[in-house]
């Protein structure tokens, strides 16, 4: 089996290493999505996970850092308007200890099979207690407002359990995101609300025009 040190960066290279473990994969909700462990200090998610790609401080004393793949992430995530550079683990740190990890790779599935690739009806048959909330529209600070003005997004949370959702759709007006299409899963400690991602997850995305992407989307 790899062990922690090795098993995030794995995953995230499309598995270029392979581990002998499904429970390397896991999403337990409240406790785990794969090596990331709710509650564990900081410097020992780096230690397992490497150094993030990046780390934002918060308002209210959150840390936020993201560790993307290694690999550019499939074409057919633009074609369903995800517009995903890489997949990505995403992990929100109070007091020095994390308290929320999201990922957008399909790898990552619950005891009962569900992924972020699932039908988010799934999910909700799964997780009945869940609650919909829906924060303000992002506005894209891109000038050409690429991928689009701006994100619309939802989350599901589950917060008895500890596990949530999101949709999310680009667009000019008001579009609904797509109940069925989803665009990361959650876990959080359970009792406590879902982080809401404050800057809608621009930082992950394309800023390319989508038709300009499409039609010439890079080699990874």
């Amino acid at each position: 089996m790899l062990g922690r040190s090795r098993l995030l960066p794995a995953v995230l290279a499309c598995l270029v290493a392979q581990s002998n473990s499904a429970d390397d994969f896991k999403i337990l909700p409240g406790e785990r999505l794969g090596g990331a462990v709710l509650g564990e200090r900081q410097r020992q998610l780096r230690a397992a996970m490497g150094q993030p790609d990046t780390t934002t401080r918060l308002a209210g004393g959150l840390i936020r850092e993201d560790w993307l793949g290694k690999r550019l992430a499939p074409k057919a995530y633009v074609e369903m308007g995800l517009f995903f550079r890489h997949d990505f683990v995403t992990v929100y740190f109070r007091h020095g200890r994390a308290i929320q990890v999201e990922a957008s790779s399909p790898d990552f599935k619950t005891p009962d099979g569900l992924t972020r690739a699932s039908n988010g009806l799934k999910f909700r048959l799964r997780y009945r207690d869940f609650k919909t909330i829906q924060p303000p529209p992002f506005h894209n600070p891109d000038p050409g407002g690429c991928p689009a003005p701006k994100h619309f997004v939802a989350y599901d949370d589950a917060m008895s359990q500890g596990i949530a959702w999101r949709y999310g759709a680009w667009g000019g007006l008001a579009p609904d995101p797509d109940v069925e299409q989803l665009e990361m899963v959650i876990v959080h400690r359970r009792g406590e609300p879902v982080i809401v991602d404050p800057d809608g997850g621009i930082r992950l995305v394309w800023k390319t025009p989508p038709h300009l992407l499409l039609e010439n989307y890079p080699k990874g």
